[in-house]
């Protein structure tokens, strides 16, 4: 439940980005990219509570982690022409 509804977000925002124009398909990706990182950082750091670990740190690393993640999807999906 918690991927999908984590995945939701993202995929309705681009969904409704493509409805519209070249302009507005862009904004709607800078938006969902902003939106994402920024939950990245925040789950990052609320892992902390749990590990002990510096929360700007154990941000960093899931955003960094997230973020090469859905870098190979993305490639992975434009590899099969979905993107």
């Amino acid at each position: 439940m918690a991927t999908l509804s984590g995945g939701l977000w993202p995929v309705l925002v681009g969904r409704l980005g493509r409805a519209g124009a070249g302009s507005r398909a862009v904004l709607a990706l800078f938006i969902t990219a902003v939106i994402c990182v920024a939950c990245l950082f925040l789950m990052g750091s609320a892992r902390s509570f749990f590990t002990g670990k510096n929360a700007f740190r154990s941000g960093i690393e899931m955003t960094v982690v997230g973020s090469v993640v859905a870098l190979i999807t993305y490639a992975v999906g434009y590899g099969f022409r979905t993107a």
